[in-house]
């Protein structure tokens, strides 16, 4: 009888170890699961951009080209996907030279496969909403150049550099979002952006000249 009792004592303790186990795993997981209010918008800005890369392609775009050895271009709804990977080229706009096509562009998206971005490939147009690739760690040198309907940008995390007048002239941007990460900001990154009153960097970020003219409040952490 007491090998009984000796034997249900051991079976009952192992069991509650067992399961106190399970639930410190449990607990653990579900710490580890819960994201910072930074990742939760970088997950929604992934999430936002995947939808529309996954809504244009080639059988359904208005007009399409290539735009680099890898690259392709689709517009749609004044929409422009770029997919594929490595580098868009200076001449990718010869197609709608050649046709006499205007696009009429206000939401851009970058496939995260895409590394190199000529430089001032988007300046002067009309874009309001840009979904850069995450497989670069910079915004080009005048890549919105001019780009007066533009209101507001999101970083990706893989971004570290801002090149020289970036967004120079933009002067309705309001809004530069996960910008701390930065390390570098080229001369005149931001000149002229009348309404930008507020951008948060570290302390390490190093500073181009002229980078804020005219009034820009820039805060350091």
């Amino acid at each position: 009888m007491k090998k009984i009792f000796l034997v249900m004592f051991i079976f009952f303790t192992m069991f509650s170890i067992s399961a106190c186990g399970e639930i410190q795993v449990k607990n653990t997981e579900e710490s580890i699961t819960e994201l910072s209010e930074k990742d939760k918008r970088e997950q929604e800005w992934q999430k936002e951009k995947s939808k529309i890369m996954n809504s244009i392609n080639e059988d359904n775009a208005e007009y399409k080209g290539k735009c680099g050895a890898y690259t392709n271009w689709y517009h749609k709804n004044n929409t422009l996907v770029m997919k594929g990977k490595g580098s868009v080229i200076e001449d990718w706009k010869d197609y709608l030279r050649e046709n006499n096509i205007t696009l009429d562009i206000k939401t851009i998206v970058l496939d995260d496969n895409i590394t190199e971005m000529y430089p001032g490939t988007f300046m002067y147009s009309n874009v309001e909403n840009v979904y850069w690739s995450n497989g670069m760690d910079e915004i080009t040198r005048d890549a919105f150049f001019g780009c007066k309907k533009l209101k507001e940008m999101y970083l990706p995390s893989s971004i570290k550099k801002i090149g020289n007048s970036a967004f120079m002239g933009c002067e309705n941007i309001e809004k530069i979002e996960n910008s701390e990460q930065l390390v570098k900001m080229g001369d005149f990154a931001f000149a002229s952006c009348k309404q930008l009153k507020e951008i948060t960097v570290s302390n390490n970020v190093e500073i181009g000249e002229q980078a804020f003219y005219q009034n820009i409040v820039v805060t350091k952490k």
